[in-house]
């Protein structure tokens, strides 16, 4: 009977799940048509009345569904510019609300919140604010204060999108639902840039680009490569048929690969490409390395100007730089940002504050702008958050006893690594989407094994063999 109840809410779910696919099809379409009041209206009360209620989990799931085709609208004109939000940033900090909520009416069972990792992130985010909040007495401009919480509260939503996971997901299913919804969200939006592109709408860089509805063309790129590396491991490893179908699995990723060819991000395109190389010589599949080299300049070659002009671009020497590439001016940013890092606040001039007190331009290096930004406590803090994380994944890919959920944890520890080494070249580690999302990520092979800790717990059956040393992960935490 329990289980036939259970069944009954997961058809219910999946029902829901395809209503607010309909309606987010609708809201595009009042959107393109400049409705944006009417969308944002429309959308979060038909979620609330008919999905989301006060659930967590359908939220988690309503994030998802919105993040790839969310736009952006004014809220609040500075003089560094309009502050902006998305329809995603509304609905993830709702979910994270309505978790809150819960929590308070005692509707949450479940205890802890992943502390591990969750403590040093929250630490991070408290110095980021007292910086943040300084920034007023150190450069006495207020509008420096309401640009950094602004956007500290946006950033702080997106990374605790996790949690929520890690406290309403109680089943394998559960887990398997939001790999199933990250992939076919994403190919949806995907979809959206490559239309994008075929009609000329993104222009950069002399280049028509594929940006879609996510801020900012390199991060879009560098986003897609992420995810898509996730799920290659899962495909090369054969465990990709226990989320979709293959065929659909595969049409969905090739949906993301266009869609990141087309953004033209020299970055993504490097890290997408040599994760791949990287990760089928790991497996002992170099011909699939081989397959891919081929089949990427086939596509190059057949693409024919758009390429040859982003390659004429990366080796074009600058009178300014002596390297004989260009990096986009990147190396002149970081000299001068250093040179004046000296002379700006040991605290840290707040978050997202760089192009405004620094230069007049973002950092194109995560670490420097977490630096400037949060000052030398920040900096630490930030290290010590990210060293927890991968210490955490590394533990759960050696220990899981799930091979399921251990090519999870190596597909963390993928882009993970990707991540980190490509932030030397942008703000990525940093992106408020792609930290969330690297943390969702995470808590694939985590929650997969606090479910099995329960199950051996109670009893019950199990494919998880016990594992001797269950720290740094205890129950309560």
């Amino acid at each position: 009977m329990l289980q036939s109840a259970r069944d009954q809410g997961r058809q219910q779910e999946l029902l829901a799940a395809a209503g607010m696919i309909l309606i987010a099809i609708v809201g595009i379409l009042l959107f393109v048509q400049g409705k944006m009041v009417s969308y944002i209206i429309a959308f979060l009360v038909i979620g609330v009345v008919l999905f989301a209620q006060v659930n967590p989990r359908r939220w988690l799931y309503l994030s998802i569904i919105v993040i790839p085709s969310s736009p952006s609208f004014p809220i609040y004109q500075l003089p560094v510019g309009a502050v902006t939000s998305e329809l995603s940033d509304i609905v993830v900090l709702l979910a994270l609300l309505v978790l809150i909520a819960n929590i308070l009416m005692g509707r949450m069972k479940r205890k802890g919140y992943d502390a591990y990792v969750a403590n040093p992130l929250l630490v991070y985010c408290g110095i980021t604010a007292m910086t943040s909040v300084l920034a007023y007495y150190t450069h006495y401009r207020e509008f420096l204060v309401i640009n950094s919480l602004g956007h500290l509260l946006k950033w702080t939503s997106y990374a605790l999108l996790f949690i929520v996971a890690f406290k309403t997901m109680e089943t394998e299913q559960d887990i398997k639902n939001l790999l199933r919804a990250i992939l076919i969200a994403f190919s949806i939006g995907s979809l959206i840039s490559i239309s994008g592109y075929m009609t000329h709408t993104a222009v950069a860089d002399r280049l028509f680009r594929a940006s879609g509805l996510v801020e900012g063309i390199n991060a879009y790129g560098m986003l897609l490569a992420i995810i898509l590396l996730f799920f290659f491991n899962l495909i090369l490893q054969g465990k990709i048929r226990q989320i979709l179908p293959v065929w659909l699995a595969m049409s969905a990723w090739s949906i993301m690969l266009i869609a990141l060819i087309l953004t033209f991000s020299r970055t993504a395109w490097a890290c997408l490409g040599l994760g791949i190389i990287i990760t089928s010589f790991i497996r002992g599949r170099r011909y699939i390395a081989v397959f891919f080299i081929a089949f990427t300049l086939i596509v190059f070659f057949l693409m024919g100007m758009p390429v040859e002009l982003r390659v004429e671009q990366t080796f074009e020497a600058q009178p300014w730089s002596t390297l004989p590439i260009d990096l986009g001016g990147r190396e002149m940013i970081w000299l001068t940002a250093i040179r004046r890092l000296s002379r700006a606040s040991v605290t840290g001039v707040g978050f997202n504050n760089f192009s405004a007190v620094i230069m007049g331009t973002t950092a194109h290096n995560a670490y420097l702008q977490v630096l400037a930004e949060s000052g030398p406590l920040g900096f630490l803090a930030f290290s010590f958050f990210m060293y927890r994380l991968i210490k955490a994944n590394s533990y759960l890919r050696r220990r899981h006893s799930s091979p399921f959920y251990k090519e999870c944890a190596f597909g963390c520890s993928l882009i993970f690594f990707t991540a980190l080494v490509a932030s030397f070249g942008g703000e990525f580690i940093t992106a408020p989407l792609i930290l969330g999302l690297l943390l969702l990520f995470y808590s694939i092979p985590r929650v997969g094994f606090r479910v099995e800790i329960e199950s051996l717990i109670k009893g019950k059956t199990s494919t998880f063999k016990p594992v001797p040393y269950l720290r740094p992960f205890s129950m309560s935490r």
